[in-house]
């Protein structure tokens, strides 16, 4: 005797597989706030001797004046400030949130603005390197129309303050990439990645007075200046990663698929499972403008990531998402740290060395007898005590 399903049976098991392939969707790509630490030998290196010849400090995401961004900062001025070789310390976008630098006239406003900046660079003063501030998608006004003026505003304040020492680069709203010779083995590409991604036809005189002014052209400049570095290590300055674990890469909480309502309303914790996933599978499989699965985003990595591999290992410092992220792909490196002010959750994979929902920042010292030390701080927002999590060399004789 055969068995026919029924148009009933059919139904019921088409909603069975879809719980299914929702549940292990979620389970899959869940994100957590645990740490994670995938390198199979130890994270922590016995310490280097001898000074470096170039050291980089990379912050993101300090837009917000508040508790956790005041004890990253004071830690990161407590470690710069006794520097006295070459360095740089680089903001990785978002530096003004929620929206960037406001309109001419808002006194209110604009005053907000320079403090939510004078946080970030105020106690810096007396660094003995420069201090460069990149562009995020917060500070194009949120990436909604008006956005390169504001970009303007915000880099106009920071050029007027202490000369070259302290400047937003690229300017004027433009793409770059800017080429910064750090010393004769090292250099830094400095990319507006906002600028890619931003919608160019609500922006009136989007481009004007730059040296590039389309897509196309700025793929062909940033492979032709990769390039002419070959003999160099390259690192590669965006606020957008170009690989993450976390929400911009589709990595949501368990929280997020069966409590969705939490995230507006936090004690609202009515059980939605399979309508809560909605969101995060949209956002999963097409994405955000701002997400990597997005079509505009997803075409800034795959142009910027082909043919690399003739390049020698690149290494790609961004923010964007709210956490400390140290990613190793095709012999390229990808740090993130973009949790000054912010922190979230984020996803395991075996691509990912270390990774944490955490407060911090990145380091990066350059030996030019040894290679290129990582050193990952984590700082308490409450007790503002810090310790490293990570701190090994990454590559050896960088450059050489």
């Amino acid at each position: 005797m055969s068995y026919q399903f029924s148009s009933d049976n059919m139904t019921l098991f088409l909603q069975r597989l879809l719980l299914y392939l929702v549940m292990a969707y979620t389970f899959a790509s869940c994100a957590s706030g645990r740490l994670y630490l995938n390198s199979p030998v130890n994270p922590i290196q016995p310490e280097t001797t001898g000074t470096p010849d170039y050291t980089i400090y990379a912050l993101g995401d300090g837009g917000e004046v508040n508790a956790q961004s005041k004890a990253v900062m004071d830690f990161a001025a407590k470690v710069s400030l006794d520097d006295r070789h070459p360095g740089t310390i680089i903001f990785l976008g978002d530096n003004v949130y929620p929206a960037g630098f406001p309109p001419l006239g808002d006194k209110a406003a604009i005053e907000h603005a320079q403090n939510i900046l004078k946080s970030q660079y105020e106690g810096l003063t007396g660094y003995n390197g420069q201090i460069i501030f990149i562009p995020g998608n917060h500070d194009w006004n949120e990436f909604h129309p008006g956005g390169r003026i504001s970009i303007i505003r915000q880099g106009e304040y920071l050029n007027q303050l202490e000369g070259d020492k302290i400047r937003m680069l690229p300017v004027n709203g433009c793409g770059g990439p800017v080429t910064l010779q750090l010393n004769e083995k090292l250099t830094m590409v400095i990319i507006d990645s906002q600028w890619w991604i931003q919608s160019w036809d609500n922006e009136p005189d989007m481009n004007a007075g730059c040296e590039i002014q389309s897509r196309e052209d700025f793929i062909k400049a940033f492979h032709k200046t990769i390039d002419e570095n070959n003999d160099k290590q390259i690192i590669v300055a965006m606020h957008h990663p170009m690989h993450t674990q976390g929400a911009h890469g589709g990595h949501f909480t368990l929280r997020d698929h069966l409590f969705p309502l939490s995230k507006k309303v936090k004690w609202l914790y009515l059980p939605l499972p399979v309508i809560g996933s909605i969101y995060p599978l949209y956002r999963n499989l097409f994405g955000h403008p701002q997400d990597i699965q997005h079509a505009g985003y997803s075409k800034l990595k795959n142009d910027i990531l082909k043919d690399l591999e003739d390049n020698g290992s690149i290494i790609f410092i961004a923010g964007h998402d709210h956490n400390l992220q140290y990613i190793v792909k095709d012999d390229d490196h990808f740090i993130l740290s973009g949790s000054i002010s912010k922190q979230n959750p984020i996803a395991n994979s075996q691509d990912l060395i270390y990774g944490h929902k955490a407060a911090g920042f990145a380091q990066l010292d350059y030996y030019k007898d040894q290679g290129i030390r990582l050193t990952i701080y984590e700082v308490d927002p409450a007790s503002g005590s810090s310790k490293q999590v990570f701190s090994r060399f990454i590559m050896e004789k960088a450059g050489s």
